[in-house]
């Protein structure tokens, strides 16, 4: 496992915090194992976290159609993922034409094991892509930075 030290991405303020609480680094990967791309492809949906080139942040929910994946994991540094006809904002997408990061969070509400994925993102109309997601727009591909797995899975309640 290619392990990473999360100070090299670390802003100020987390490492304010860090030190005020004394919490240890989390530990993250650089590359996705196949135990983990097969945790993310495995998933129904997952959420994604885009900012203009203001800094000015959207959230989004992201759903895998039926017998077609949420994403695919095409090797170890790179994921893609559809764009489906929605609201017709464009928000998400277009703000990664405008600043490329992306944040990434995948979970799993039968376990609560969940993992998060920082990456660079950007748009692609590649044909072979869109036939992996029919009926998709376009797609948009991460290339990824960082992995974080957590540590705990959070008991979920079937109340």
């Amino acid at each position: 496992m290619n392990t990473t030290d999360t100070r090299q991405h670390a802003s100020h303020g987390e490492e304010l915090l860090r030190k005020r609480f004394a919490t240890p680094d989390v530990p993250t990967t650089v590359t996705i194992s196949d135990t983990v791309a097969h945790y993310l492809e495995s998933l129904d949906f997952f959420f994604i976290a885009t900012s203009n080139r203001e800094g000015e942040c959207d959230s989004s929910y992201r759903g895998k159609r039926e017998g077609v994946l949420a994403v695919k994991v095409l090797d170890d540094k790179t994921i893609i993922f559809p764009d489906y006809a929605g609201n017709g904002s464009f928000r998400s997408l277009g703000n990664i034409l405008d600043n490329p990061h992306i944040g990434m969070l995948f979970m799993d509400l039968r376990t609560g094991v969940r993992m998060r994925v920082n990456g660079h993102a950007e748009i692609s109309e590649d044909p072979a892509w869109r036939k992996i997601f029919p009926g998709s727009l376009q797609t948009a591909k991460v290339t990824v930075r960082e992995v974080y797995k957590q540590n705990r899975p959070v008991p979920i309640s079937n109340k």
